[in-house]
């Protein structure tokens, strides 16, 4: 088998500009006189991002969509908050890592940015605070 191959040459007096310009195509040096659009007789953008016809299909049809049928826990009207049949507040409370509900916690009581104030600690504002660094609510004894 043999395979032959035949170049292509321009007639004698005919240019790569004049075909090219006859066919619409560029200049052959990385630019083109295509018109950019979204219509039939337009070149698309280089940059424009398509989606197959199985894509489309799809987004039409809403197939691929995840459906959760899943019941809520919590229900709300918009302002009050409740809990959905069936759903314990022990459950709710499990899931969340909250105390009991019987007054114990299971939170860490300490002093530091990641455990709990222990309820029977007193506290003073800020005011307070900086009255007493600037010792101005000092008493004298007379």
């Amino acid at each position: 088998m043999f395979l032959l191959l035949e170049v292509l040459t321009l007639n004698t007096g005919i240019t790569g500009a004049e075909v090219r310009s006859l066919i619409g195509a560029g200049t052959g040096n990385g630019s083109s006189n295509l018109v950019i659009g979204t219509t039939s007789t337009t070149a698309m953008a280089g940059n424009t991002t398509t989606i197959t016809a199985q894509q489309a299909t799809d987004i039409v049809n809403n197939n691929k969509k995840i459906t959760d049928s899943g019941t809520p826990a919590v229900l709300s009207n918009g302002t009050t908050p409740s809990l959905n049949s069936g759903i314990s507040a022990s459950e709710m409370r499990n899931l969340i890592g909250a105390g009991t509900g019987n007054g114990s916690s299971n939170l860490v009581i300490g002093t530091t940015s990641t455990t709990a104030k222990a309820g029977n600690i007193t506290t003073i504002t800020g005011a307070q605070a900086t009255a007493i660094t600037a010792n101005t609510a000092k008493k004298t004894d007379t």
